[in-house]
């Protein structure tokens, strides 16, 4: 755990803005002092209560960490809890306690992947399950726009995943279904050099350089070979196994890859969240 520094005259504007802090350090050289005076258990326990605070307004930030830094310096260097404990083991209770509050809280407040705001994607395969892709819309927003402008007018329902290749992608989208098919037009590519080919991505199937129409595929591994090729516009949230189920059907093999059993994308829809 990396140690946190927090200077006491910061420490006024953070969250205990009616404690002078300058009291407790002059405390170290005047014995009378009457920072010293209230109990010091009552002063720990009102730290704590006010760190509880910050965790339950999900405000996981400096100021909490500062928050407890203080709490450990106030122990350890001030020396007022005056409880006979070592400097060990009253080290080691305060960062039990900043382990189990931050720790536990924090997965608490934590937010599901699939909750975040943005586009999204879901295609419910039929016999297999449902798929929730998060596109990324700020990215890609041509070929975003356009996935979702299909997706909206009907396009995709009933279509198939045309194209399994085990360890590799399953491939859909095509209106025809052998993988010619297209919308009746074209969009430019949106490659951008941070997007990479990982497992669950989801990018725009082509036949060369700004091809991009309707096709679309997920990767079943990370694919870093496809990387500055394809246009990627997405990547699954939930779902990565009804994607494994579907990237283990039996198919003719190549070079078509077609399953044997259609896998058919009954419904396609998108939902802002």
């Amino acid at each position: 755990m990396r140690r946190l520094l927090l200077r006491c005259e910061d420490f006024n504007n953070s969250c205990i803005p009616n404690l002078n802090v300058r009291e407790f350090s002059d405390s170290r050289t005047n014995s009378k002092s009457e920072a010293l005076n209230p109990l010091p258990r009552e002063i720990l326990f009102s730290f704590i209560s006010q760190g509880e605070q910050i965790l339950n307004s999900n405000s996981l930030n400096s100021k909490l960490f500062n928050h407890l830094d203080f709490i450990i310096r106030y122990c350890l260097e001030f020396r007022i809890l005056k409880l006979g404990f070592s400097r060990v083991i009253t080290r080691l209770i305060i960062v039990l306690f900043l382990l189990l509050a931050c720790g536990s809280k924090h997965r608490e407040v934590e937010v599901p992947i699939e909750e975040v705001k943005g586009t999204y994607m879901n295609i419910l395969v039929k016999n297999y399950g449902e798929i929730t892709i998060r596109l990324y819309a700020q990215e890609v927003p041509k070929n975003v726009n356009n996935i979702v402008t299909l997706t909206k007018n009907g396009f995709y329902n009933g279509l198939t995943f045309h194209r399994v290749i085990k360890g590799f992608v399953i491939q859909g989208g095509c209106p025809i279904g052998d993988g010619t098919g297209d919308p009746g037009y074209e969009i430019e590519d949106e490659i951008l050099p941070h997007l990479k080919h990982l497992k669950g991505t989801l990018a725009m199937a082509n036949h060369g350089p700004n091809t991009n129409g309707c096709q679309f595929y997920i990767c079943l591994e990370p694919l870093p070979k496809l990387d500055g090729r394809y246009t990627i516009i997405g990547e699954v949230v939930k779902g990565m196994d009804v994607v494994e189920k579907i990237g283990d059907v039996k198919t003719t093999g190549a070079p078509m890859d077609r399953p044997l059993t259609a896998v058919i994308m009954e419904k396609v829809w998108i939902k802002e969240k």
